[in-house]
This record gives C-alpha cells, sequence and structure tokens, in this order.
C-alpha cells in the first residue's frame, strides 16, 4: 500500500507538477486548493504525510497548522510547510512545534521526494520502537542513549528505555500507566500481579527522575493517568548555558 500525502496549495501550476512527479514515484497524493478543503480531507484522511503551504489565498498556512495539531487524525503526523521564500519567524514555530519541517519550493521535485521518503522511513521506524527518536533536542538512541542538547548524555537501562521511548512517542500526549506497564512487563491491568508493577513503575519513574537532574521536567507525571514528555522544555535547550 503507497504512502498517501496531502498537499495543500493553491498556486496555479506547482500543485501539479508536484502531484505528477509524487504519483510516479509510486505516492497516492490528494489536493486541497482551499482551507476549508483542506480541513475536510485532514478530518477524514489516513494521511502519512502533509505539505502545506505558508500562503494559502487570505488564509495563513501557519493558521491551518496550527488547526491540524488540533486534530487527532492529524496531531502527529509529519507536516512540510512550504514557502517561496524564508521566513525565519514562521520557520521557528513551526520546527518547535515537532514533527515538522520548514523547507522553501523549488522546482527540485527529486530533492523534495528524497526529503519525504526520509521522513516517512524515520516515522515508521519510530512507530515500530526502532531507530533514532529526536524530539527538540532531546534525542533517544536505539543503543539506549539519550541525549539532551549538547549538555548531557544518559545511559538507560532497558526497562528504562521501554519507559522513555514510549513516552516520546506520544509528543506531548498522556502515556497511560496501563500502557507502559504492559509495554514494559507485558502485564495487564486484571492480571494478579498487575498492583506489584504498579509500584515498579513509580520506582522506576523515580529514577529516572533522578538520573535526569535538572531536566527531571522533561517527563511529567499527570496524576492517576500516567506521564507525558514535555515537548516545549524540549525545544529550549539549545543553549548550554541553561
Amino acid at each position: 500500500m503507497s504512502d498517501k500525502i496531502l498537499l495543500i496549495d493553491d498556486d496555479e501550476n506547482w500543485p501539479e507538477l508536484v502531484r505528477e512527479f509524487l504519483t510516479s514515484h509510486g505516492y497516492e497524493l490528494d489536493l486541497a486548493w482551499t482551507s476549508r478543503e483542506a480541513l475536510e480531507l485532514a478530518k477524514t484522511g489516513h494521511y502519512a504525510l502533509i505539505l502545506l503551504d505558508l500562503k494559502l489565498g487570505h488564509k495563513s498556512g501557519l493558521d491551518i497548522f496550527k488547526m491540524l495539531r488540533l486534530y487527532p487524525a492529524t496531531k502527529h503526523v509529519p507536516i512540510f510547510m512550504l514557502t517561496a521564500n524564508e521566513d525565519a519567524g514562521a520557520a521557528k514555530y513551526v520546527l518547535s512545534s515537532g514533527n515538522s519541517e520548514f523547507i522553501v519550493k523549488s522546482s527540485n521535485l527529486k530533492l523534495l521526494e528524497v526529503r519525504i521518503a526520509a521522513k516517512l522511513n524515520q516515522a515508521r521506524l519510530e512507530k515500530n520502537g526502532d531507530g533514532v527518536l529526536a524530539i527538540g533536542y532531546v534525542t533517544l538512541h536505539p543503543s539506549r542513549l539519550l541525549e539532551i542538547s549538547d549538555i548531557s548524555a544518559i545511559q538507560l537501562t532497558r526497562t528504562e528505555f521501554s519507559i522513555v521511548r514510549p513516552i516520546m512517542v506520544k509528543r506531548g500526549d498522556i502515556a497511560t500507566r496501563q500502557e507502559l506497564i504492559l509495554k514494559c512487563w507485558r502485564i495487564r491491568q486484571n492480571h494478579d500481579a498487575y498492583p506489584r508493577f504498579d509500584h515498579n513503575l513509580n520506582a522506576r519513574i523515580a529514577i529516572l527522575h533522578r538520573k535526569l537532574g535538572d531536566f527531571k521536567e522533561l517527563i511529567k507525571t499527570v496524576a492517576y493517568d500516567g506521564y507525558r514528555f514535555d515537548t516545549k522544555l524540549s525545544e529550549d535547550l539549545a543553549s548550554p548555558k541553561r
């Protein structure tokens, strides 16, 4: 089954060129010319990636970007923001939102296809629990090394890795206690031993917080529900002077 892409762009010629090129390379592509079309398709379609023009008629592409990040169907879908010109302010916002890229339009469609293929491959690896997982300035390696910008590198145990990765994959959403216990120890909530592993999870999180030290707030406890990764904090770690 081919990867399905949504292209949101009202340019007169470029979208059709992109559609022709990407479909010839095995992708399935839906094209939306207006913000209304885009949001309707986004709600109903199952897209692997979205290409979104920064300037879309009378509506800013950033406004659509924000709305797409609110929809459950597109909240975690990779988005490439397209622009004819560099826009530092828009680029900073898009890149800080996670799982997004900001690229300048060009006639080099092969380069666009290469970047799409790389992003989709990264998404598949993350979904399967393989490969490098990077959110902001925090990177989790398959070797179980957790890098925090150029400030800190923490070696995780297998169990810690099995806890941290699903929390990060949620990208700010809550990873419930039940799913973490199932992921780490294959114990379901109706199992007799569940209370013991529920307590074990508390102990493991406490150890993780000690290991993270000044960065323990990267993994936030959500009372009675589970844990979530602080994506905003991960974007604020560029400076080693923090």
